[in-house]
């Protein structure tokens, strides 16, 4: 453990101090408002996206408050001002849970009644799914054991809505982030694990974000790449007239000109 000893007293404080009049905290988050659980046999639900409090997941860190039902509050960093941040876990104000931006977890949680929670011991460690958002494995609080994030049964989980913004799962070139979820092309896979998304026939890696006939749809998404009328899929990546240039990005496929139709501006 890397985090100095400190009194109770002084980090309640702390806390307790940063606790607005009444008791209430204001909410806050990217916790998934239905999968927002994990649990401890000694301390109970711990709630990660509370009415009063929630937690953010940062590329870096991790700020804010779960409530666990035997234990009240838990702070999941001592740093809340939303920016790059990374915690020392060496003193009263630099204790928190690091992120290594792909998913990994470290550092210490505090709560002014079970004490440490480590987020990264020797027999367990918590992570979080850099595609989907969902947390997994176990955080081990001095005073309450283990606290579990995923269970199969009773089911119970934590998801968040953060992802690793540089994570290409299908390979195609394009970040997760920027194809997202979506079915362009209805075929039953999501855009992000699709190699065509809009399904024309055309590798996503090679239509890519350009937007050749300027219609406001990248090419990836669009099922007419060049705008002369010919569907993508029915163009095809071969070259008609010779001129180095697929069909399907080329209006004039025979030498002869074919005219964009204008965009409305």
């Amino acid at each position: 453990m890397t985090i100095k000893r400190v009194t109770r007293a002084i980090l309640f404080g702390l806390v307790s101090g940063l606790t607005i009049i009444g008791g209430a905290m204001a909410a806050t988050g990217n916790i998934d408002p239905v999968h927002k659980w994990a649990w401890s046999s000694r301390a109970g639900w711990f709630n990660f996206n509370p009415t009063h409090g929630g937690v953010t997941v940062y590329d870096d860190h991790l700020e804010g408050y779960a409530w666990a039902e035997n234990i009240g509050w838990v702070r999941l960093g001592s740093y809340s001002g939303g920016e790059p941040y990374t915690y020392a876990n060496t003193s009263a104000d630099t204790y928190g849970v690091n992120h290594d931006g792909h998913g990994h977890l470290s550092g210490f949680a505090w709560s002014a009644t079970a004490g440490w929670l480590n987020f990264n011991p020797s027999h367990g460690g918590v992570s979080i799914d850099p595609a989907t958002g969902v947390f997994d494995g176990y955080a081990w609080g001095e005073n309450i054991g283990w606290v579990h994030f995923k269970n199969d049964s009773p089911a119970y989980n934590l998801v968040t809505l953060w992802r690793d913004a540089s994570l290409d799962s299908d390979g195609d070139g394009l970040p997760d982030s920027v194809e997202g979820a979506a079915d362009t092309d209805g075929d039953g896979m999501p855009d992000y694990l699709d190699d065509d998304d809009d399904g024309d026939g055309i590798p996503t890696i090679d239509e890519g974000l350009t937007d050749t006939d300027g219609d406001g749809a990248p090419d990836y998404l669009d099922e007419d790449d060049d705008g002369d009328g010919i569907p993508t899929i029915d163009e095809g990546a071969g070259d008609s007239d010779g001129d180095g240039i697929p069909d399907y990005l080329d209006a004039t496929d025979d030498g002869a000109a074919v005219y964009l139709p204008l965009i409305a501006k």
